[in-house]
């Protein structure tokens, strides 16, 4: 897009426009610097065309900027300008999430997770979090429409919601990203039970690794009773019959705090108990190894209780043990191994005493008078 309307990249309305960090179908975003102050920011630019998406987002953009006082949890938009060709905005600018800091990646929820799950306790910080600042938004009249991992910064570590250019005060049938919009959005007036619903999806993918348009599959791995009031809650939550969907943010948190609080309590009790054993009989295993005996049955104890920690909370200390226990095991197994052959081979005869040699009975009789 840069190309076709011809931006001077190094003076562009006082930004020097430093990386491009992505574009879609409607405008790209780019890292930019003030010139005077060398402040870094990000800076939208959308191109004018023969639809009405722009108008949107520039109506939707200025509106926002008029109606939400600053707030935490919500994106700081800081200059709106327009010309012939384009309009731009600049705004507050994503955590760098490259710890090399070579290049720029923005830190967003969606990078965070790729194709990983995450733990209870950080998500229901992050979750509610947002709660806050989209709660302000839900007040003032305004909906967001596209809540999506994606669209999760974190700025200096706080969680914001961005790209609120499709932000509007009604419903918007064709709003949202596919996967995170309910198919009854249309009997919503307010648009508020679509944010919520996407909330919910966001909890949903955040927790199981998978995608939005998965729901409701849930893994296995999973398969615990800890998580079972937060399946249940995103059952209601992300169910498609807007009579069963939050009506409002305070409904949803209320509900919230009864389903993820608890497994957060619960499975560190549970996995890290297991892990510790594992842990304890893995190193076990190292010392008695040397007496098959003992040996075979504690190291086939870590074992199980060694895969069995993988799946609890302290996977790491599972892990040691369950590799501790391999090690005592196959030490085990092969020092049996050892001792039954040399066993069979007679190459123990050296620990046994001789037998007496036989008195020569012929040469004693011989000496016989």
């Amino acid at each position: 897009m840069s190309n076709d309307l011809s931006l001077d990249l190094d003076n562009f309305h006082g930004y020097r426009l430093l990386q491009s960090c992505g574009s879609g179908a409607y405008g790209e975003v780019w890292l930019a610097e003030e010139k005077l102050t060398d402040k870094r920011v990000a800076v939208k630019i959308i191109a004018k065309d023969d639809s009405v998406r722009w108008r949107d987002e520039l109506a939707g953009i200025r509106n926002y900027c008029q109606t939400i006082s600053p707030h935490p949890n919500l994106l700081s938009i800081y200059h709106v300008e327009e010309n012939e060709k384009y309009f731009y905005y600049s705004m507050e600018l994503a955590d760098n999430q490259d710890q090399s800091c070579k290049t720029y990646r923005p830190d967003t929820l969606g990078h965070r997770l790729g194709t990983n799950s995450m733990k209870p306790e950080p998500l229901f910080k992050i979750i509610n979090s947002l709660l806050d600042g989209l709660q302000v938004l839900h007040k003032s009249g305004l909906t967001h429409h596209d809540i999506k991992p994606e669209n999760i910064i974190f700025v200096a570590g706080v969680p914001k919601l961005s790209d609120i250019g499709l932000v509007s005060g009604a419903a918007r049938g064709s709003a949202g990203t596919p996967g995170y919009v309910p198919k009854g959005q249309l009997n919503d007036k307010s648009g508020n039970c679509a944010d919520l619903y996407a909330v919910g999806k966001v909890i949903y993918c955040a927790l199981t690794g998978l995608n939005a348009d998965e729901f409701p599959i849930w893994p296995s791995a999973l398969f615990a009773p800890a998580y079972r009031p937060v399946n249940l809650f995103l059952l209601k939550v992300c169910s498609e019959n807007p009579q069963e969907q939050f009506q409002d943010v305070a409904a949803f948190r209320h509900a919230l705090s009864g389903t993820l609080s608890p497994t957060a309590a619960s499975l560190p009790r549970k996995g890290g108990k297991v892990a510790v054993a594992s842990f304890i009989l893995g190193l076990a295993g190292m010392v008695v190894w040397v007496f098959p005996v003992l040996g075979l049955p504690v190291t086939l104890i870590g074992l199980i209780f060694g895969i069995q920690g993988l799946r609890g909370r302290r996977k790491t200390l599972a892990t040691v043990g369950l590799v501790l226990s391999i090690i005592g095991l196959t030490a085990t197994i092969a020092n049996s191994a050892i001792g039954a052959y040399l066993g069979a081979t007679g190459q123990f005869a050296w620990m046994k005493q001789p037998a007496p040699e036989p008195e020569n009975t012929s040469r004693q009789n011989s000496k016989l008078p």
